[in-house]
């Protein structure tokens, strides 16, 4: 292509000097001509005009001040328009140009640290990589960080937390003080979408919490080192249970709530908080692990002991009241209870789109999942049309989320994506079914093919098993549906074989599934036949040890899908297998 341009110089040669400017940006690749992001040529030209560099180029005097004026606020105390363009080419820049940071950029950064807040999240990612940034500086950056989640800095904020991390565990030895800087370390890479690193650093901080000798303390610092223990712990089984390790997850849980129990029995105003949010985590992986009775009453009790103080200071508790009637929607919805499901799911809603409209960067994530939930509730009450509203409305949220940090809200896109296609499938909308679960399947395989496969292949698993129904009623491609559906049995029964509790429940639904789907299309009804008996043995072993409420929704579908094979293998002739089947289902 560069020979057909006639260049004065050889084309090879071209490729080379351009690939020097701007390597592959995917290490080891052979590729050439990548596009000028970051302008390197635009850095390097900047820096060579502003004085302090020894190169061989002539400085601009009149450059001196340029960097203070351009960076300096209008009258009204705002930031100039250009504000994240210049601090982020400069934080760029200064990588490769030693004197750019000490003699250009810092000075203004220390007159105005809000600064590099107000240039975003790749000039704070900037900041923090660059060897001679003062750490004091980035302390007086970080003290400008909001202190919940922001979707559009959380990537930002998690460098430069990660850099004051090293520094300010070597400069202390203080086993609580190195606790606390690992926990509040976790937090900033969680919300960043760095979940391993993230659980590193909650491990840490519980082991640093653990080896404290509670007992050897005053009341109140026993008391101090014991919330903190719970806190930490309740962290922890965040971590675990965003990387899929559902068990371990509901231990660390269940272990903080009975710390937090116990001071909160002593001090109820100063723990109510703590307490019900790991009651509502504590519910969660309950729930995961398919034991919804204790998970709904756990949940219940959250919301009970939010309630008062949301009435009360609604800025400090409506988030946490807001989550905990999501999680209580859910549960309320497997334990048969629709209406009030949908009942609560509204009130979730009705107060995150006020929190929303306030800080849509802090809750616009909690929006999104609280309108799945509401759609969801609105669909099995056969309230098509608000259901498909609400979760086209949270799509649209998860992929703006998701565009400006995958790492953090991929998965939740593709969760969404699923849910999409349920509801538009019921809508008669089935090309747009088919296409909004291609897309999640798509991304959930791209997920599991990265370092933690656990965190996604329950959800891809469910999300194979909506892309074979859609492509059988959407797009008939039997073999297609087929497939997908085997590769969704075939992923539940290797979860399931790890962790039976968290993941058999699913094995039950995909293995009725591709027995309905066989039944549908007549395609090898004897294997149509073993996968609804295996799921039958399954179910009916959970119903022994699960509430008929819970189980209700389960044995419905797997029965329905009997009773039709059934009828299939008569018409197939095959009247004694289908006389085998009722009996089994009758017994």
């Amino acid at each position: 292509m560069l020979e057909t341009l006639h260049l004065p110089a050889p084309a090879e040669q071209v490729a080379t000097d351009h690939a020097v400017c701007y390597p592959p940006t995917a290490p080891g690749q052979d590729t050439v001509l990548e596009p000028l992001s970051p302008d390197r040529l635009a850095e390097d030209f900047l820096a060579l005009t502003l004085p302090g560099h020894q190169a061989d180029y002539p400085a601009q005097l009149w450059a001196s001040t340029v960097s203070t004026t351009l960076l300096a606020r209008e009258s009204n105390r705002t930031a100039r328009v250009w504000t994240s363009r210049a601090v982020t080419f400069l934080a760029n820049a200064a990588e490769r140009w030693p004197h750019l940071g000490p003699r250009h950029l810092f000075p203004l950064l220390r007159a105005d640290p809000q600064l590099a807040l107000t240039a975003g999240s790749a000039a704070l990612t900037a900041l923090a990589g660059l060897d001679d940034i003062d750490p004091a500086l980035l302390e007086a950056i970080a003290s400008r960080f909001p202190e919940e989640r922001h979707v559009d800095l959380d990537i930002g904020i998690a460098s430069v937390a990660s850099r004051l991390a090293r520094h300010r565990l070597a400069g202390t030895g203080n086993p609580t003080d190195r606790a606390a800087i690992h926990h509040d370390l976790s937090i900033r890479l969680f919300n960043a979408g760095r979940h391993e690193e993230a659980l590193a650093a909650s491990q840490q901080a519980v082991t640093l919490y653990r080896a404290l000798p509670a007992d050897q303390l005053a009341p109140q610092d026993s008391d101090r080192v014991e919330a903190n223990r719970g806190i930490s712990l309740r962290s922890l089984g965040l971590r675990l249970y965003q990387l899929g390790r559902w068990s371990e997850a509901l231990d660390a849980t269940e272990e903080a709530v009975t710390i937090l129990r116990r001071l909160a029995a002593h001090d109820p105003n100063g723990f109510r908080g703590e307490l019900s949010a790991a009651l509502l985590d504590l519910s969660r992986h309950l729930s995961r692990v398919g034991r919804w009775t204790e998970a709904t009453a756990r949940v219940e009790e959250s919301v009970e002991r939010y309630r008062e103080p949301a009435a009360s200071d609604p800025v400090a508790h409506e988030s946490g009241l807001s989550a905990s009637l999501g999680g209580l929607s859910i549960c309320l919805t497997h334990v048969g209870r629709w209406d009030d499901a949908l009942a609560a799911a509204r009130e979730a809603v009705s107060i995150l789109r006020r929190l929303a409209d306030r800080s849509p960067a802090r809750y616009e994530p909690d929006l999104a999942t609280a309108l799945h939930n509401l759609g969801a509730d609105l669909s099995r009450l056969q309230r098509m049309p608000e259901a498909l509203a609400a979760v086209e409305e949270a799509v649209a949220v998860n992929r703006r989320l998701a565009a400006a940090n995958p790492a953090a809200h991929e998965a939740d896109l593709a969760d969404g994506l699923t849910s999409l296609s349920l509801r538009r499938l019921a809508a008669g909308r089935r090309a747009q079914a088919l296409a909004a679960v291609e897309e999640a399947v798509a991304v959930y395989r791209r997920l599991v093919a990265g370092t933690n496969p656990a965190a996604y292949e329950s959800s891809f698993a469910e999300g194979l098993l909506s892309l074979g129904f859609s492509l059988l009623f959407s797009a008939g491609r039997v073999s297609d549906a087929l497939a997908a559906v085997e590769e969704a049995v075939a992923v539940n029964r290797r979860l399931a074989a790890g962790d039976p509790a968290a993941h058999e429940h699913q094995l039950v639904v995909s293995l009725a599934g591709l027995a309905g789907l066989r039944a549908e299309t007549g395609t090898d009804l004897t294997e149509a036949l073993r996968a609804v008996v295996e799921s039958l043995t399954i179910s009916r072993r959970l119903e022994e040890n699960a509430p008929m409420d819970v189980m209700a929704g389960l044995t419905g579908t797997v029965r329905e899908v009997s009773t039709r094979l059934a009828v299939v293998l008569e018409a197939a002739g095959r009247g004694r297998e289908a006389a085998e089947l009722r009996s089994l289902l009758a017994r």
